[in-house]
């Protein structure tokens, strides 16, 4: 018999049910719609930016490659995603720029978000909880609150 035929095997090799994971996905995109729907980005309404960069290491900046390719064809300004410490010279204070870690302490991602905060940037903060909630808490941003335990 096959290993992936065979559930009993792939449980006792699966500690951290990734396969269950992957069968909820359906379920993860529900709830990240509804998540969506009812977090206030009011702030963010009615204004015009330069430029979008979204901060992200791992699979929270793999997040903003894919919606840098959904969104390319349909926005007149640049994305960029910045996979590290610092933010480029040409972001200014007109830019929106997105930090995103599942944590909340990804590193690198609050180097640069701060960096952000320092330029005047529009700041948009998502994670689940810790410093990028207390950032953007601390200074009157927009914050997408993720579940945990994943």
């Amino acid at each position: 018999m096959d290993i992936l035929d065979n559930l009993e095997k792939i449980k006792a090799l699966d500690k951290q049910d990734m396969l269950g994971v992957e069968e909820n996905f359906y379920n993860q995109l529900l709830k990240a719609k509804e998540i969506a729907e009812n977090t206030d980005i009011s702030q963010l309404e009615n204004k015009r930016f330069s430029g979008i960069a979204i901060l992200g290491m791992g699979g929270s900046g793999f997040s903003g490659d894919i919606i840098k390719s959904l969104i390319m064809d349909h926005v007149e300004i640049p994305v960029e995603i910045i996979k590290g410490y610092n933010l480029p010279a040409f972001i200014k204070d007109d830019w929106l720029v997105i930090a995103v870690s599942y944590s909340g302490n990804t590193e690198e991602t609050i180097s640069a978000a701060n960096q952000a905060l320092q330029l005047n940037c529009e700041l948009l903060c998502v994670a689940s909880g810790g410093k990028m909630e207390e950032i953007a808490s601390k200074n009157g941003k927009c914050f997408v609150k993720l579940p945990s335990g994943f």
